[in-house]
């Protein structure tokens, strides 16, 4: 079936800018069981893609999470998912949505180095302290 729409998802993402060369391990965010700490901020680790020199990603399980490295912040670096709906022309109400992969990007005579992303970067905490956009 042809590609009829592509997307990200999320289609929006968090990032943090850090010093450290190497970027934060994926967490999420946990409650604390002490009732007496309802208010804490608390993450904890879940499996994390490293990025190799060849693209291609190794999964691994931290056994902590790690802010800083000598110092430096560890920047936040977000996975997006690429995301595509399928099916026949015309016909939306069938249309199937999957991740984007090379073989379905092959099936439409294309390959990675067709697509093309633009990303728009903001900092709305700092317009928001300086109260100007």
């Amino acid at each position: 079936m042809p590609i009829q729409a592509i997307y990200c998802n999320p289609a929006i993402c968090i990032a943090r800018v850090g010093g450290s060369s190497v970027p934060m391990d994926a967490f999420t965010w946990v409650r604390s069981e002490d009732p007496h700490n309802a208010g804490e901020t608390r993450i904890a680790p879940v499996w994390t893609l490293d990025v190799q020199a060849d693209g291609s990603v190794d999964p691994r399980m931290p056994g902590r999470v790690v802010l800083r490295d000598a110092g430096q912040l560890r920047p936040v670096a977000p996975f997006i998912e690429i995301w595509c709906e399928t099916g026949p022309d015309g016909q939306p109400q069938s249309w199937n949505r999957e991740p984007l992969t090379t073989r379905l990007l092959a099936t439409e005579g294309l390959n990675v180095a067709n697509l093309v992303f633009t990303i728009e970067a903001m900092n709305f905490k700092a317009a928001r302290r300086a109260r100007n956009p």
